[in-house]
C-alpha cells in the first residue's frame, strides 16, 4: 500500500492548531503506533485487537455500512456531526458529498493504532482539507485542548443539530465516547459564555466606563511594558483552597519575579510578608469593592491591572498607578477604548487570574507560575480559608445553592476526580488555550483541577528553579504619568460627546431598520402557512430575506454597537439552523416567528441602550460645563 503520511499530515497541521503547536509531542505519540501489530488489513477488511480479542474496524460491505450509518443525515439541514472511528473511509466520503455546505464534521479516533494506520495507508487529503471536517486525535490531554479549540463560533450555531455516528465495534470505547460528548457539551458552553454578558450587565459596564471617565483620561501610559520582561518569571497568586498550604513559599521570590495578586488574595499576601507588584481586578459590581477594597490599605508602589469598568470607588480611591486594559478593540469596549489610546487591548478571559496571565504574557514573562489556582472545590471549599474569613466573613463551605448545582467532575492533578463548576471550567479552558502559545505556564497550586498543557511543580521547586535572579525592572516606573492640562480634559469631553452623538444616531438607524422590517413581517400574522402553495412559500422566504439587510448592516456598518445585539443574534441563528433548509409550511412559519422576534428584540435593545447613552451624554455635558469654568478661570 502507498505511504500517504506526508500528504495527510500537511493539511492536518494546517487545520489543527493543537497538533501544529504540539507537533513534536504528537509525532512521538504517533510514531509509537505506526509499526503496531495491533492493526492489520486482511481480505479488504481492517482488523484491530482490543484486550486480546480481534474485531473488525468496519464490515464486509463498507459502502453499505456507510449508507446505513449516515441514514439520519438530512442534506437540507446544517448538522454538527461527531464521528467515532475513521477506519471506514466510505463513511467520510458519504458525509463529504451527502451533507450541506455548512455542516461541520468532527472525526475522533480513540484507537491511535488505527489512526496511525489510516494516515499512513489512506489518502485522506480530500477530507482533511475540507472546511467541513475537523480531525480530533491524540491522547487525552491533547483531545481536551482540541475540543476546546474546535468548537468555535461556526460550530456553535449547530448545537441543536448534533448527530453522533459510531462505527459498529466502537461500542468498545463507550467510556471514551461518553467522556468526549461531555467535553463537547462543556466546550460549547464555554464558547457561548465568551459571547458576552446579558444586556443589563453590559449596560452596567457601560455606566461604569463613563463614571470612570476621569480615571481613563488621567491613567498612565504603560504601553512600553510590552515584552520588556522577557525571561523574567511571574507568579500569579489566586485565591483557591490550596493557597493556604504554600503561600509562605512566595516570599523567596520577592524581587526575583513579577508577583501579581488577584484582588481576593492581595491582603493575605501582605499578611504573609509578600509585597506584590500588581493587583488584578475584573468584576464590575459593588460587591468586589466591598469585599476587597473598601477600607483597605494599599502600597503606593502597587499597580492596579484592570479594565476601566470597575466599581468607580475602586479607581477613585486606589493610591498607586493604574494600567487600564480593554478586552478587545471591537464592540462597546472598542468604541470606548478608541477615545483612550493608553488602554491596552488584551484577551483577558473572565477572571482576575486570567487577566493577570494575559498581562504577564504581554509583558514577556516566562515562565508564568500559578499558586492557589484550584479551579475546583478542593476539599469541598471555595477559597483559601483565610481569604474566605477575611473578605466574605462566612464559613468556607459550599452554599445550599452551590450544592444543588449540577455536579461537574474533572481530573485533578493527582489523577483523581474533583468537583468543579462551569465557570471554573471556563477559566480552565482559557488557560489551556494559552499553553499552546509561546512560553511555559507552571501550575504550582499543589491541588485542584488538572490544567492540560501546564507544567506541574511544587511552588517551592518552581521558585528555586526559575526565581533565582534579581529583577532590574520596576513595574510602576514603567508606567508613564500623563501630563494632562485642563484644556486637554475639556477637549476630551468634547470628543466623547461627538462619539456619543454618533452612537445615538447609529442606534436610531438600527432601530429604524428593524422596525421597518418588522412591519413587513407583520402582514404574515394573518397568513395560514398551511394553505400556501410551494411557490407561495418560496415567495414568502424571498421576502423574508430582506431581514438580511438589517443583519448585514449590524455586521458591517455598526461594529461599535454590535456587542449590544450579539447574544440575541447568536441565539436566533442557532434556532434558524435547527429548522433546516427545507421549504415547507412548518419551517417557513418558524423562520418567520424567529425573525419577527429578532426584530422586536433589536428594537427594544436599541431603545434601552439609547436611553443609557442619553444619560451618559447628560453626565459628560455636566462635566464639560464645569471644565469650561475651570479653563475660563485660568
Amino acid at each position: 500500500m502507498a505511504d500517504y503520511m506526508k500528504r495527510n499530515l500537511i493539511p492536518l497541521l494546517k487545520q489543527n492548531p493543537v497538533i501544529k503547536n504540539n507537533y513534536e509531542y504528537f509525532k512521538k505519540i504517533i510514531s509509537k503506533h505506526l509499526a503496531s501489530k495491533e492493526v492489520w488489513y486482511q481480505k479488504n477488511i481492517l482488523y484491530f485487537r482490543y484486550q486480546e480479542k480481534e474485531y473488525r474496524a468496519f464490515g464486509k460491505n463498507p459502502k453499505q455500512e456507510a449508507e446505513y450509518l449516515t441514514r439520519e443525515v438530512e442534506p437540507t439541514r446544517d448538522h454538527l456531526i461527531i464521528v467515532f472511528g475513521m477506519a471506514n473511509i466510505e463513511v467520510l466520503h458519504t458525509l463529504l458529498h451527502k451533507t450541506s455546505s455548512n455542516t461541520k464534521i468532527a472525526v475522533l479516533e480513540p484507537n491511535l493504532d488505527i489512526f496511525a494506520y489510516c494516515i499512513k495507508n489512506y489518502n485522506l487529503h480530500e477530507y482533511i482539507s475540507s472546511p467541513k471536517f475537523g480531525f480530533v486525535v491524540g491522547d487525552a490531554p491533547m483531545l481536551d485542548r482540541e475540543i476546546n479549540v474546535y468548537f468555535t463560533s461556526s460550530w456553535l450555531n449547530l448545537v441543536h443539530n448534533i448527530l453522533v455516528i459510531s462505527l459498529p465495534n466502537y461500542y468498545l470505547y463507550k467510556e471514551f465516547s461518553t467522556e468526549i460528548v461531555k467535553k463537547v457539551r462543556e466546550g460549547i458552553f464555554s464558547k457561548l459564555m465568551t459571547l458576552g454578558n446579558s444586556l443589563e450587565d453590559m449596560l452596567d459596564g457601560l455606566r461604569n466606563h463613563y463614571l470612570n471617565v476621569d480615571t481613563c483620561i488621567l491613567a498612565g501610559d504603560g504601553r512600553k511594558i510590552e515584552q520588556k520582561y522577557k525571561g523574567v518569571p511571574a507568579i500569579i497568586v489566586a485565591s483557591g483552597p490550596s493557597l493556604d498550604k504554600n503561600i509562605d513559599d512566595i516570599k523567596a521570590a520577592q524581587g526575583k519575579a513579577m508577583i501579581i495578586a488577584c484582588d481576593a488574595s492581595y491582603q493575605v499576601c501582605r499578611e504573609h510578608g509578600i509585597i506584590p507588584d500588581a493587583i488584578a481586578s475584573i468584576e464590575r459590581g459593588i460587591e468586589t469593592y466591598n469585599a476587597f477594597y473598601k477600607g483597605r490599605n494599599f502600597d503606593k508602589d502597587l499597580v492596579l491591572l484592570a479594565p476601566s469598568l470597575l466599581w468607580p470607588n475602586i479607581h477613585e480611591e486606589f493610591p498607586g498607578k493604574q494600567f487600564l486594559i480593554v478586552k478587545n478593540y471591537l464592540g462597546l469596549e472598542g468604541w470606548w477604548q478608541s477615545m483612550f489610546p493608553n488602554e491596552v487591548q488584551l484577551n483577558t478571559g473572565h477572571s482576575c487570574a486570567t487577566l493577570a496571565l494575559a498581562f504577564a504574557r504581554w509583558a514577556g514573562c516566562d515562565p508564568i507560575i500559578y499558586a492557589g489556582l484550584d479551579l475546583a472545590y478542593t476539599g469541598e471549599k471555595k477559597h483559601s480559608d483565610r481569604i474566605q474569613n477575611d473578605s466574605f466573613g462566612t464559613e468556607n463551605t459550599l452554599s445550599e445553592e452551590e450544592k444543588k448545582e449540577k455536579d461537574i467532575w474533572v481530573e485533578d492533578i493527582y489523577g483523581d476526580k474533583v468537583r468543579t463548576n462551569m465557570i471554573y471550567n471556563l477559566f480552565r479552558h482559557y488557560i489551556e488555550d494559552c499553553t499552546m502559545m509561546q512560553g511555559t505556564i507552571i501550575d504550582a497550586t499543589e491541588g485542584g483541577a488538572l490544567i492540560h498543557g501546564t507544567k506541574l511543580m511544587t511552588l517551592k521547586d518552581a521558585i528555586a528553579t526559575y526565581c533565582n535572579r534579581s529583577m532590574e525592572i520596576n513595574l510602576q516606573n514603567m508606567i508613564i504619568e500623563q501630563q494632562v492640562t485642563e484644556k486637554d480634559k475639556l477637549k476630551k469631553y468634547e470628543e466623547i460627546l461627538e462619539k456619543i452623538d454618533h452612537m445615538i444616531n447609529l442606534l436610531l438607524d438600527i432601530q429604524r431598520r428593524a422596525v421597518n422590517y418588522y412591519r413587513i413581517l407583520e402582514k404574515y400574522k394573518k397568513v395560514d402557512f398551511e394553505t400556501l402553495s410551494y411557490e407561495e412559500l418560496v415567495s414568502a422566504v424571498m421576502e423574508m430575506q430582506q431581514g438580511n439587510e438589517v443583519l448585514d448592516f449590524l455586521n458591517h456598518n455598526a461594529e461599535e454597537a454590535y456587542s449590544f445585539y450579539q447574544q440575541i443574534l447568536r441565539q436566533t441563528v442557532i434556532y434558524v439552523k435547527k429548522i433546516g433548509n427545507e421549504i415547507n409550511a412548518k419551517t417557513v412559519k418558524r423562520n418567520w416567528e424567529l425573525q419577527l422576534n429578532l426584530m422586536y428584540l433589536i428594537d427594544i435593545t436599541s431603545v434601552s441602550v439609547g436611553k443609557e447613552m442619553d444619560i451618559m451624554r447628560e453626565f459628560i455635558l455636566k462635566k464639560k460645563a464645569l471644565q469650561e469654568v475651570v479653563v475660563d478661570d485660568q
